[in-house]
Order: C-alpha cells, then sequence, then structure tokens
C-alpha cells in the first residue's frame, strides 16, 4: 500500500492532520468532564412532610394528606401520587414526567400548599417541601464539628446563623442538619382544675399569648424632621415575656391574667433526637445531598465554603471536617480507572502476541487513542456524566473498538480494499440496534443505563469514521508487510486440512441437522413454567385447555416433570436466578445496625441502650468511622464502615458474628444487624410472612371490610396460620395501640352532659400543647402550655377524676368505657387509591401455596365491587410477570433483523444470524446459574450487550462469504468455508480481547455491583457465540448444499 499515487498520499496527510486535531480537542477538554460514581440524573420528584404531635394516622390522613392530594392531583405533568400517614407525621410522594420543570413544579406545589394551609387544623406544622422523595433518612455526605468554650446551646445558636442557612443556599444541598446541642424552652405550666373552676379553657390561653405576641403593622408615616418609619402597635412592652401583663379572660367584672393561672420556666428541653460520630458527643453540621446530585461537586463547594467560613470564625471557635463521603466515591472512581486501563494494558499484551508485529501494535494503539479522544470531545459537547454505567460502556467498546480495527488492518493487508465496511457497519448498527432497546426500558431502568448506551454509541460511531478514514490513511504511513515464510506455508497446508475435516464434519451434522436444532431447542428450553394454570374466558378453547393443561393431575404430577425436562437452562434462570435476584446500588461496605424499643419508651432509653453498643463497636481499630442516628423511640440506626485494609476482607463478617452476640446480651429491645451476610434479627411480634395478598380501592373503611373478610376466609384452610392485615412494605413492624373512649349515649341524654365540655375536659389534664415558637431576647424560642400533672395523670386517674359541669359531679367511668385497642396502621395510598396487605405464613410447598393463593385472589376479584381490585405484590428485584422485558428481547429480535436485512440485500440471511442470539443466551443463563451470581442491573445490561455482540461474528463471515459468491465462479461450500477461513482468526480474536478486557472487572467478586455481574454474563454470552459460529452458523445459513460431490 506504500506504493499509492501522491495525490491519494496527500489525502491520506490531509486526513491524518483532521484526526490529530479532533485528538487535540478530546485531550484538552478530558479534565473538564463530569466524573462522579453514580448517575446525577433522577426522575423529577418532590416531598412533601408534615407533622401533628400525637394525631393518629385516621386524622392526619382524613384531616391533612387526603385534602393535599385533593389539590396536588390536578397538577399538570403529575405522573404518580403516593402518600404514607403514620402517627404523628406524613409524607406525600410526588413524581413527575421527565419533561418537566422541578423548579415550575416546586413553586406551584408551595403555591398550592399555601393556598390549603389556612383550613388544615391548628395543631398542624407548616408542611416542608424537598426534592428528596425515598422517606428515608438520606446518607450524610459531610460532617463537620464545631468545638467552643461556650455553652452548645450558644455554639448551635452560631451554627444556625451564621453556618447553616449559608450551606442551604449552594445548588445540591438537600438539608443542612445541627446535632448534639439541647435547646432551652419555656415552659407555661398551669392548674386544670382551677381552669375548669374558672371557666377558662387552652384555648382561651393560646389566644391571649397570640394577641400578646402580635405585631400590628399600622402603616408609614413622616416625623418633623422628614424621616420615614414605620407604626407598630404591640401589646408587649420591652421585648419581655411578663405574665402580669398577659389578660386572658374577664369573669364577672374581673380581669384575669396569665400569672394568676399559670407558671412560666425557662429550662432545658429534653433531647428528641440523638446524632453521633464515633460515639462522641460534639455538634455536628451534617450536610445531606439532595437526590440525584453530582456529590463529588456538591462536596466540593461545601469544603470551599467552609473553607471560607473558618477564616470567620469568632476568637474560641474550632470547626473540623470529621466524615466525607466523596472519599469513597474517589477511591472506587480511581479503582474503575486503574482497571479500565489495566484492561487495555492486556489488550495490546494481547495483540502484539497474536501479531507478533510492533507496527501492527501500533497501528490499533493509535486507533484506540483517537477514538477514544474524539469520543471525550463528544462526551463533553454533550454533556455527558462519566460515572459506574458509563465507564462500562467505556470498556466494553474498547473491545469493539479493536474489532473494528483488526477487522479493517487485516482486509486492508490481505485485500488492499473497503468491501469488508458493510460487514463493519452490519456489526456496528446490529449493536447499536441491541442498545436502543434501553431507551424503550422502564424509566428507572433508563436512568442507570442510557449513558451506558450513549457511551457505546458514540464510540461506535466513531470508530466507523476511524476505520474508514483514519487507519486506511495511517496504513499509508505504517505500512504492514506480508512475507512469505515457511512458517506461512506450513500454515496453509494446515488450513487445507482443517477445510477437509470442517467439511466433512458439516457434510455428517447436516445429515442430523434437525437433530442438532432440537439439541439447541432443549438447551435453551421451552417456557412450559410460564403456561397459566388455568384460563379465565369462558370459551371452547379455555374449556380444552382447563380439562388438559389446566387440569388438577396435569398441574401436581405432569408439569413438575415436563417443566424440568424441557425447560432447559431458561429454567434453570428464571426459578434459580431471576426470581431470587435483587437490585443494587454500588456502595461502601457498611454493616447496619438498627435498635428499636417497645411502644411506650422513650428516646432516651434507646439512647442509653444505643450508647453500650457504640462502646462495644470503637473498640475495634478495623472499623474506620460509625455513624450513629436516633429519630424516635423505635428508629435507632447505626453505620459502619471500615478502613479500605479491611473493607473487602473477612473481617465485616466476623464484626457482624459478634454483633449480634452483643444484641443478645443487651436485649430490652429489637435489634437487628445486616449489610454483609444473613441479615439477623432479634425480633418478635408479627414477624414475617411468607404470603401476601394486596388490596387497593377508594374507601379505607370498605377496603378494611374487605381485607377482614379475606382474612376470616383464609383462616378457614387448614394450612393458613397467623394471617394479619398490615401495610405495604412492611416485615414485621409493630402496630400503635391507643385508648378508646367510647360513651354511653343514653348516659349523656339522661344527665343533659356534652362531648364537647368532657373534650375540653380531658384535653386540658392530658394534652401538651405546642404553642409556637415567638421572638425573645434576640431569638426565636418555643413555648409549649401543659398541665402541672401532665406526666402523673395516668387511666386510673381518667377514669376516677371528677368532672363538673352544669353543677353536675361525675366521674368518666360511669358514663364511658375505656379500652385499648391497635390504632390501626399506617395508611399508604398510590393515586389516591388506599392500600393494604393480607399477609399470613402457608404451611406446605411453595408450588402448592401459590396455587392457593391465586385461588383467593381470583375468588375474591369476581367479588370486588368497581374501584377496588386485588393483586400479588412484588418486592424489589425484577418482576418476572412484567410482559414488557420479554418485549425489549423481540425489540431485539427485530432489529437487528432489519438491519441484516437491509445490508445483505436478503430476508434469509438475517434468520441464521438471528438464531446465533439463543445460543449466546444459553450461556449467560448457565454463568448466572452455575456460578450463582446475582442478576442486578449489571446482568441486564450484560443481555443486551451479548444481543448485539454475539451476532458479529457471522455478520463479517456471511459478508464474505456474498462477495465471494459474487466474485469468485466456485460452489457455495466452498466459498462459505474461505469465507470462514478468512474471518475465523479476526472473530476469534475479537471475541477473545472483548473477554480478556473484561476479566479485570471480575477479580473483587460479587462484591463488585454491577460490574461483576455484567463481565460475567457477557463473558458466558461470548463463549457459547463462538460455539454458534462454529457449529451452527454453517447449518444455518439456507440454500448451501454440502453434498458428497460439492
Amino acid at each position: 500500500m506504500g506504493n499509492r499515487p501522491y495525490t491519494y498520499q496527500k489525502k491520506a496527510f490531509t486526513v491524518l492532520i483532521v484526526f490529530a486535531c479532533l485528538v487535540l480537542i478530546g485531550i484538552s477538554v478530558l479534565s473538564r468532564l463530569d466524573v462522579q460514581l453514580t448517575p446525577s440524573n433522577s426522575l423529577p420528584k418532590l416531598s412533601i412532610q408534615f407533622y401533628w404531635p400525637s394525631a393518629s394516622a385516621r386524622i392526619i390522613e382524613k384531616e391533612v394528606t387526603a385534602p393535599l392530594e385533593g389539590v396536588l392531583a390536578a397538577m399538570k405533568g403529575l405522573k404518580s401520587i403516593r402518600s404514607v400517614t403514620k402517627r404523628g407525621h406524613g409524607r406525600i410522594n410526588l413524581e413527575f414526567k421527565e419533561q418537566v420543570s422541578i423548579d415550575a413544579m416546586r413553586f406551584e406545589v408551595a403555591s398550592l400548599v399555601r393556598q390549603v394551609y389556612p383550613d388544615l387544623p391548628e395543631d398542624l406544622n407548616y408542611p416542608s417541601i424537598s426534592l428528596s422523595s425515598s422517606g428515608q433518612q438520606p446518607k450524610p455526605l459531610l460532617t463537620y464539628a464545631l468545638s467552643a468554650s461556650v455553652s452548645s446551646y450558644f455554639i448551635k445558636k452560631y451554627a444556625d446563623d451564621h453556618i447553616s442557612s449559608s450551606l442551604s443556599n449552594i445548588d445540591g444541598v438537600g438539608g443542612v442538619q445541627v446535632y448534639g446541642a439541647t435547646p432551652f424552652y419555656y415552659r407555661l405550666t398551669y392548674n386544670a382544675d382551677e381552669l375548669t373552676r374558672l371557666g377558662i379553657s387552652i384555648e382561651d390561653i393560646s389566644k391571649a399569648l397570640r394577641t400578646y405576641f402580635d405585631i400590628r403593622y399600622l402603616g408609614r408615616t413622616t416625623s418633623d424632621e422628614g424621616l420615614e418609619f414605620s407604626v407598630a402597635m404591640s401589646q408587649r412592652q420591652g421585648g419581655t415575656f411578663e405574665l402580669s401583663q398577659i389578660p386572658v379572660k374577664s369573669i364577672n367584672g374581673r380581669l384575669i391574667y396569665l400569672n394568676q393561672l399559670a407558671d412560666l420556666k425557662y429550662e432545658e428541653k429534653r433531647a428528641d433526637a440523638f446524632y453521633r460520630v464515633n460515639g462522641l458527643n460534639m455538634l455536628n453540621i451534617v450536610v445531606y445531598p439532595e437526590d440525584g446530585v453530582n456529590n463529588l461537586k456538591v462536596a466540593d463547594q461545601v469544603r470551599a465554603h467552609m473553607s471560607t467560613m473558618v477564616k470567620e470564625l469568632p476568637e474560641g471557635y474550632g470547626l473540623s471536617l470529621v466524615y466525607d463521603e466523596t472519599e469513597y466515591i474517589k477511591e472506587e472512581l480511581r479503582t474503575i480507572i486503574q482497571r479500565s486501563l489495566f484492561s487495555v494494558l492486556v489488550l495490546f499484551i494481547f495483540v502484539l502476541l497474536v501479531s507478533r508485529q510492533l507496527k501492527y501494535l501500533l497501528l490499533i494503539f493509535l486507533s484506540i487513542v483517537s477514538n477514544l479522544a474524539v469520543a471525550v470531545a463528544l462526551y463533553y459537547f454533550l454533556r455527558l456524566e462519566i460515572h459506574l454505567y458509563s465507564m462500562a460502556g467505556i470498556t466494553i467498546s474498547l473491545g469493539l473498538i479493536i474489532d473494528t480495527s483488526i477487522v479493517m488492518i487485516d482486509h486492508l493487508r490481505n485485500k488492499g480494499d473497503k468491501r469488508v465496511l458493510v460487514a463493519i457497519l452490519a456489526a456496528t448498527f446490529t449493536t447499536l440496534g441491541a442498545l436502543s432497546a434501553v431507551f424503550h426500558m422502564k424509566e428507572s431502568q433508563q436512568i442507570n443505563l442510557i449513558d451506558f448506551a450513549v457511551v457505546i454509541a458514540i464510540n461506535l460511531t466513531v470508530s466507523i469514521s476511524i476505520a474508514l478514514f483514519f487507519i486506511p490513511a495511517l496504513m499509508e504511513n505504517i505500512p504492514l508487510s506480508r512475507k512469505i515464510s515457511r512458517r506461512l506455508i506450513k500454515r496453509k497446508k494446515k488450513v487445507i486440512l482443517f477445510n477437509k475435516l470442517y467439511g466433512r464434519y458439516i457434510l455428517f451434522l447436516r445429515r442430523f441437522r434437525w437433530g442438532l436444532i432440537l439439541v439447541l431447542i432443549f438447551a435453551f428450553g421451552l417456557p412450559i413454567h410460564w403456561l397459566p394454570d388455568h384460563q379465565k374466558e369462558q370459551t371452547w378453547w379455555s374449556n380444552v385447555y382447563n380439562e388438559t393443561l389446566g387440569s388438577e393431575w396435569y398441574q401436581s404430577e405432569a408439569a413438575p416433570l415436563l417443566e424440568t425436562l424441557l425447560g432447559g437452562s431458561l429454567r434453570l434462570f428464571t426459578e434459580y436466578v431471576f426470581e431470587s435476584s435483587f437490585y443494587a446500588e454500588p456502595e461502601r461496605t457498611t454493616l447496619h445496625v438498627r435498635g428499636s424499643m417497645p411502644r411506650g419508651c422513650t428516646i432516651q432509653q434507646l439512647n442509653q441502650a444505643v450508647i453500650r453498643m457504640e462502646d462495644f463497636i470503637s473498640q475495634f481499630d478495623e472499623v474506620d468511622v460509625f455513624n450513629t442516628s436516633i429519630t424516635d423511640p423505635q428508629n435507632a440506626h447505626i453505620a459502619i464502615y471500615f478502613k479500605e485494609d479491611h473493607d473487602r476482607s473477612g473481617f465485616p463478617y466476623v464484626l457482624k458474628s459478634r454483633l449480634e452476640s452483643k444484641a443478645i446480651s443487651l436485649g430490652g429491645l429489637d435489634w437487628s444487624v445486616y449489610g454483609v451476610g444473613r441479615g439477623f434479627s432479634n425480633a418478635l411480634g408479627t414477624g414475617f410472612r411468607n404470603s401476601r395478598i394486596q388490596l387497593e380501592g377508594y374507601d379505607y373503611e370498605h377496603l378494611h371490610e374487605i381485607a377482614t373478610t379475606l382474612k376470616k376466609s383464609l383462616l378457614t384452610n387448614p394450612r393458613i396460620k397467623e394471617v394479619d392485615i398490615t401495610e405495604p412494605r412492611s416485615w414485621g413492624a409493630g402496630i400503635d395501640s391507643e385508648y378508646y373512649m367510647e360513651f354511653d349515649e343514653e348516659r349523656l341524654a339522661l344527665r343533659e352532659l356534652s362531648k364537647t365540655h368532657i373534650y375540653g375536659f380531658l384535653k386540658a389534664r392530658v394534652s401538651e400543647v405546642t404553642f409556637g415558637q415567638v421572638y425573645l431576647d434576640g431569638a426565636l424560642q418555643e413555648v409549649v402550655i401543659q398541665p402541672e400533672n401532665f406526666k402523673y395523670f395516668d387511666v386510673w386517674s381518667l377514669r376516677n377524676t371528677p368532672v363538673l359541669e352544669r353543677e353536675k359531679l361525675f366521674k368518666l367511668k360511669e358514663i364511658a368505657s375505656l379500652e385499648k385497642r391497635n390504632s390501626g396502621n399506617n395508611i399508604h395510598k398510590r393515586n389516591q387509591q388506599y392500600q393494604l396487605q393480607v399477609a399470613y405464613d402457608f404451611i406446605g410447598p411453595d408450588l402448592l401455596g401459590k396455587k392457593v393463593r391465586d385461588q383467593y385472589v381470583e375468588d375474591l376479584r369476581l367479588k370486588l365491587p368497581l374501584g377496588f381490585r386485588v393483586f400479588i405484590p412484588t418486592w424489589g428485584g425484577w418482576n418476572k410477570d412484567d410482559e414488557s422485558q420479554y418485549y425489549l428481547i423481540l425489540y431485539i429480535l427485530v432489529v437487528i433483523f432489519v438491519v441484516c436485512s437491509v445490508l445483505f440485500e436478503s430476508l434469509r440471511q438475517p434468520f441464521s444470524i438471528l438464531l446465533m442470539i439463543p445460543v449466546s443466551f444459553i450461556g449467560v443463563f448457565l454463568t448466572f446459574y452455575l456460578f450463582d451470581i446475582n442478576f442486578d442491573q449489571g446482568g441486564l445490561a450484560a443481555f443486551v450487550m451479548v444481543a448485539g455482540l454475539s451476532v458479529n461474528s457471522g455478520v463479517y463471515i456471511i459478508n464474505d462469504f456474498n462477495l465471494l459468491k459474487k466474485g469468485m465462479p466456485c460452489p457455495e461450500p466452498r466459498a462459505y468455508i474461505k469465507a470462514f477461513n478468512l474471518k475465523c482468526i479476526p472473530v476469534f480474536l475479537t471475541v477473545l480481547s472483548t473477554i480478556l478486557g473484561l476479566v479485570p472487572f471480575i477479580w473483587q467478586g460479587q462484591n463488585e455491583v454491577f460490574w461483576y455481574a455484567f463481565a460475567t454474563g457477557t463473558i458466558g454470552g461470548l463463549v457459547f457465540s463462538l460455539i454458534a459460529v462454529v457449529f451452527y452458523l454453517p447449518l444455518l445459513i439456507n440454500k448451501v448444499d454440502f453434498s458428497q460431490k460439492n
């Protein structure tokens, strides 16, 4: 190729200069790429949270959740609305369509909440709006410790005034919490009996306080000197809190002041939450990120801001960083980059060993560098993020780029033309067609894989221009010589011998073509286990089906045997891998310890037990840091992180075992330990139920009646025990209880008593009212109103305390009964439909349990009124009943068929290409089954890639086969074997190079989320694609006569 005309060489030089400029652009923008661990893209979501202390879930749902949902449901662009209402608080999660502006939606939600709030109960706090919709406590991004020689109250006040507010203004910061300081508050205590005697209620006191602290702005005026100022009116004098200045009520011409009814104390408030780092009590400033933001970028902005704040601290104050979540993110990214570079090194060594020419290696090296540099420029201009999944796309692209380069270099060296471009286009477009399935997945799956697909598409598109322009121009300046040596002559003799043996092998197998095809079918598997148990429609076909495949004998006797014999690798994958798989996110090895006290205990009691667990954890030097968060008496969480040397070792399992023993020895509360290995829990109570049926409807009371009826029906089955009506996504959660007072209406009428008066009497004795925050001493101070004997008014007092109404004295036990009942489940709603689950334990084999459950569901479905539905819930992982995932495979097959039909100008040859995919899928099925690999999002990516890569080998061979038929007057069998000879080495090299490129990503085992499943699944599929090329492709090509004569 070095003896081309001068004009051709001049064009080659021009091409090299153009690509050199593009490479320089790519290198210059490399450092500006947006790099992080996981995608920052997320579906537009908002969360609204509200609190109503001590109110039951049913009351909050009726008075707060339902009205808010009513106005929010009418928003344009809303995709779904979910809510969870619990005792004392609730949350509404809004999910919007992808194209809406989240800032505009946030503004509209805030406006709607502001309109509805005046009509909501007075004791409800103002709802807060955030971008986090998970409902879980977010993981801290950064934690700072603020210290000083003054009281923790004043340290917290400084942090709130100067640090928290400024940090909250940084884009991407979802929240800033300051823990470790106990605030002071004003406690106003009154004598309930005195209030009753005077006829004064809690509302009268609250109204008097509002009037006292109220400031009315009258307008603006101008002084004699011409200065303009505001005029305001206030009852309070001097900015103090004097009870003697607060009139409450006038009784018989006598004005009653608050100091005659109550006492005021300024005291330290009991902590209602705890947060510690490494078990140490200090003032912690914890920064939480918003959902779906670039944590690395946010952390950099926060650190830069805090560096400025350190210089502005008052004398005696100190600020230090005690926890940084991004350190793990950076370490993971460095590991991924190192593995990718090592993968490239392995590929280069492989190319050198095979070619034994430094020039050949130099061509491959320059091709990859140019391809990646040009692709980097496109990443930058298209604003793509570089994270775990896009790095996976780059890694798998390396093998594909080398494949394209090897095929083009070999063809140019052997043939001296570019007629192989059709095959390269076909192989590239089939891969792109398979990747296009990502854009038809569910939005939740697209978020992780869309950048993966786009990165590969960019790299492959660039590789076509590299193969078409850059490599030919490069080979004009770096020619590869073909020396005829003795080794080459011996190699040709071996090729002739191989051709004879391969031709005889094909001839032999073609006599038993259908037998080999049957082996393929049974190896892949017939989906007999997907057949329904019976048909619901009342047609002749349904009757025939139900009497044969739906009969009792077939389902219990024949079906299990046939599924085992004919299910093949598909059955092994679906039953033993797919059903038990789960979705996982890449994260640092973390051991979680959770503690929960029985209902009725205090958060201080839980804190004391957690401190003992913290003391035990602090003994281990292998632990890097552990964060403790206690939010209520039933929720304590310790997250334990390990030092780098022990993060992937066996120590987390050892510590888990010791923590289990410690939890058992502590006792007194429910402990759970999980994160590595099998989870541990010593919790009793409702426990785990192995079967569940979910109900949905628009009327909660009617829905609960349906659930109760189903519960009674289930209990009639002798194999079903322990039936509970519970909430969705609840596993062994405790149920709150409350005291229920039921009045005797007849006795109330006889005594002419009013429930309203009795309610006011009780509220004055058992209710603690949070008045709110008032501005005192230069800061907002909380004021709480409570009776003197608030903590000592027990159930006996409630029943026996005399009540005076209309000069009639009576006790509550004389007119009402008091009973302790379950306050009900937490209330879940989806799109304004209430949700309940009936959970039970089935004693017997899983197959029988599934059949019994399906029968109960079907019987109940026929009886449900309009607006209600019943179904079997699914939990995490992948839903095998979701038909869309199977349509994606069909979509990939159609796309590949269309691409091959256009490029080969045939409707028959693409079928032989498509049949290579099932053979490759057998390799994926067996890999996941034999090595017990979890099928996470990496497994899904492996299927997509194998579907695109497995057909490339067949495309190259069939393309050469078509060219040889047109250019040589030889029989078709000879043309096929010659095409196989020409492309077998590049095919094996490309497959092997792709496999070698993935090997570095399986060293860490299944601890590597995404990478391990992706690498092992792809390797297994590619190995079986070679079997398809050698053994099945020649038998599937139509109109090839391999008779003895030919």
